[in-house]
């Protein structure tokens, strides 16, 4: 049996940290491209502060009560050009992605 995954996107709305629910990613093919992103990315483990709150944030959704792992919110910051992603997974783990890696994943994540 092939388990269900998603991603659910949020974006922010104000300043004031407030999300709503932007999109889900249901397509397999761009699930696996995010997640080999993001697995692919070097990531580093230390407490930043942003300037301001994350544009979006995700998490991975599996429907299967045989996987039993937690959902990790992984907020991203954009940069104005759009060429420029950075990620904070909840355990300060932060990425910022190539201007290839960053397109690709705005263009799934966010939509053209």
């Amino acid at each position: 049996m092939k388990e269900k995954q998603e991603i659910e996107v949020q974006k922010c709305i104000g300043n004031d940290h407030n999300y709503e629910d932007f999109r889900k990613i249901t397509d397999a093919k761009q699930f696996r491209k995010v997640n080999e992103t993001l697995n692919e990315s070097d990531w580093e483990s230390v407490k930043i502060e942003m300037s301001r709150a994350p544009n979006y944030q995700f998490v991975f959704q599996f429907e299967n009560s045989n996987i039993k792992s937690k959902a990790i919110l992984h907020k991203v910051w954009v940069s104005s050009d759009k060429d420029i992603v950075q990620i904070l997974k909840q355990d300060n783990q932060y990425t910022q992605l190539t201007n290839k890696d960053a397109t690709a994943l705005f263009d799934i994540l966010i939509g053209k």
